[in-house]
């Protein structure tokens, strides 16, 4: 998928779900954007080096990517666990998630299965669980990255005024998506993955029946749109 290529588009539409997404100019929405994502690369930089990079940039299995992450999650004080459940939350299956009090990555072995089965179905051989199992690693170690040694992506970009009552009173919100865009970059810069993470999930909806390829395409294209100065419909 060639729109899929710059992750730019994908995080665009990850910031429009945002619900500060409509208080902001289109200036400011891929300065956010692009801030997000340069945060999200430059930690794997940080993080990652030497056969360990290696490793995780496509010149080892599968396995091998995931053993190595595992590894950079403990070197870096995040604990990881394997639960046989598939937890749900607001109708959603959650596959993996970071809860900070513990310092504990979770990663939701039955629902990753499911979501490498689906995508092997329009992606013959490319996602294997242990390859998925890697990429909601990696995310959720950024997480882990932002709670203890970096700080939340969202609060390195001005809050947005989201409501105003004369010169009184001024609500001010971050942008909590940016977050999201940031671990999706830090995952695929760090694993060397050919698409952005965000766009596997709608893949996975995809292969579910609950959209189609081409709805995953058109949304890309009007992300694209929206940021050359076209229709901001995304």
């Amino acid at each position: 998928m060639e729109l899929a290529a710059d992750d730019r588009w994908p995080g665009w539409v990850e910031l429009s779900q945002d619900v500060v997404f409509r208080h902001l100019t289109p200036e400011q929405r891929r300065q956010y954007v692009t801030e997000a994502l340069k945060a999200g690369r430059d930690a794997a930089v940080r993080y990652a080096s030497g056969p360990r990079a290696g490793a995780m940039a496509g010149n080892g299995t599968d396995d091998d990517a995931l053993a190595m992450t595992q590894s950079l999650a403990t070197t870096l004080g995040a604990r990881v666990q394997v639960a046989n459940t598939a937890p749900q939350a607001a109708g959603i299956t959650i596959r993996a998630d970071y809860d900070p009090s513990r310092r504990t990555i979770t990663l939701y072995r039955p629902a990753i299965a499911q979501a490498a089965q689906h995508l092997d179905r329009l992606l013959p051989g490319q996602w294997t669980e242990a390859k998925l199992m890697a990429v909601h690693l990696a995310h959720e170690l950024f997480h882990h990255l932002e709670a203890v040694h970096e700080g939340p992506v969202s609060h390195r970009l001005p809050p947005v005024v989201t409501f105003r009552l004369g010169r009184l009173f001024t609500v001010r919100s971050r942008a909590r998506r940016c977050r999201e865009i940031g671990a999706h970059g830090f995952a695929r810069q760090l694993l060397d993955l050919p698409l952005f993470p965000n766009v596997l999930d709608w893949l996975v909806l995809a292969a579910e029946g609950r959209c189609s390829v081409r709805d995953v395409e058109r949304l890309l294209l009007q992300a694209r749109a929206a940021w050359e100065g076209g229709p901001d419909s995304a």
